[in-house]
Parts: C-alpha cells; sequence; structure tokens
C-alpha cells in the first residue's frame, strides 16, 4: 500500500499543471530541455497526451520552438 501511495503521489506531482495548464513535461518540451524530457519519460507515470489551454500537447510545444532541431540525432 506505501508503494502504491507513494506512486499516486508521484504521478499526481509529475503531472501536476501550471497556469497555463502546462505539465512539467510540456515545460521541458516547450523550454528544449532534452534530457528533462527524457528523464520524464524513462521515470514514467508521465501523462504524454495531455494538453493544454491552447490544447497543445509536449510534441506539439517542441516542435514550435525546434526542441527537434535542437536535440540532436541519436
Amino acid at each position: 500500500q506505501a508503494y502504491k501511495d507513494g506512486m499516486n503521489n508521484y504521478m499526481d506531482y509529475v503531472n501536476k499543471k501550471n497556469n497555463d495548464e502546462r505539465s512539467p513535461l510540456m515545460m521541458a518540451a516547450l523550454e528544449g530541455q532534452s534530457d528533462a524530457v527524457k528523464q520524464l519519460i524513462r521515470y514514467g507515470g508521465v501523462k504524454l497526451f495531455e494538453t493544454d489551454k491552447d490544447n497543445k500537447r509536449a510534441d506539439q510545444l517542441a516542435g514550435e520552438n525546434d526542441f527537434k532541431d535542437r536535440r540532436g540525432e541519436g
């Protein structure tokens, strides 16, 4: 039970949205923080398809700021 409670707390925290309804994943993607994006996904529990107040997902926010170009290959 303690593990389950801890995991629920983690998932609440990692998916908590700000005033723009953006999660930590969305903010990391928006700011081009590839290491943070990778870690959040690796740890799990992140809601990948959540949208912000403008109905945009993390991958769409990343594309708006050339994140795909800055992350490099490999």
